[in-house]
């Protein structure tokens, strides 16, 4: 928050919440960014549909199903085992992932989930075609589950920026010539108006906050009596919510504080 303007009867602060700002819109855009990969490069479904033929061995096809993208169809020649992958990421999770072997190279059926006995079956499902004399196979993996899960993350990460970036602006105004002092809140919502005597303003001060990073304030206007018009009201405050550091903080608390007391 910044002092605007000051004169002998009038002083103005504002605040723009530039930070909530920022991080809201770094949240939507990676939302947006993951839901089109989502979309567009993430296969919701896989098949495998393989054909003993003599002589030649058994030659597949493998096809990726996505939301709006038509299926990627690969053939594969002479599968010789299907085995699953395990992944152990840096924090000691596990997830699981079914390989198509071949001489020329392995295929994956999908991307890793952390359901081992889906992709158990899957692979047994192809291990037992290959060992057996039956003549066709067709194998289908679904990750429904993962792209509604995945949704559902992408949605409280864009409502948490949209939420953030309707931060509003906030406008603190004390009037000695009117005994009052009058808050402004604009955001997306509207105008918001808070107005409070002067005379029950003790002072302005600063509520802290402890945080891993260290100690973080924010401003607050603490009254003389729980009592401010007639109605009963908090103690103290706070003119925005957003926390900032110590000196730009008690540099406020003392331009206002002097301006209350001159």
């Amino acid at each position: 928050m910044k002092i605007v303007a000051t004169t002998a009867s009038r002083l103005e602060m504002k605040h723009f919440p530039i930070n909530n700002w920022c991080s809201g819109s770094l949240l939507i855009i990676g939302s947006l960014s993951f839901l089109i990969y989502l979309i567009f490069f993430m296969a919701f479904a896989a098949s495998l549909k393989c054909q003993r033929i003599a002589k030649l061995g058994i030659n597949c096809e493998l096809s990726h199903y996505y939301l709006v993208e038509k299926p990627q169809n690969q053939k594969i020649f002479d599968v010789q085992e299907a085995k699953i992958k395990t992944i152990v990421s840096s924090k000691g999770s596990r997830s699981y992932q079914v390989i198509i072997s071949t001489p020329f190279g392995n295929y994956d059926l999908l991307s890793a989930s952390s359901n081992y006995d889906e992709n158990e079956r899957i692979a047994t499902q192809i291990n037992d075609f290959l060992y057996s004399t039956e003549s066709y196979l067709s194998v289908r993996q679904n990750r429904w589950h993962n792209y509604f899960f995945y949704i559902i993350i992408i949605s409280g990460f864009a409502i948490t920026g949209v939420f953030l970036c309707a931060s509003p602006v906030v406008n603190c105004t004390f009037y000695k010539s009117l005994n009052k002092v009058v808050i402004e809140y604009k955001g997306l919502g509207g105008v918001t108006i808070e107005e409070y005597p002067l005379e029950n303003i003790l002072r302005i001060d600063s509520q802290e906050r402890e945080t891993r990073s260290g100690k973080s304030y924010r401003l607050v206007l603490v009254f003389r009596s729980p009592k401010v018009g007639g109605i009963t009201s908090p103690d103290s405050i706070p003119i925005h919510n957003d926390y900032t550091n110590a000196h730009s903080t008690n540099n406020i608390v003392y331009s206002v504080n002097s301006f209350l007391w001159s």
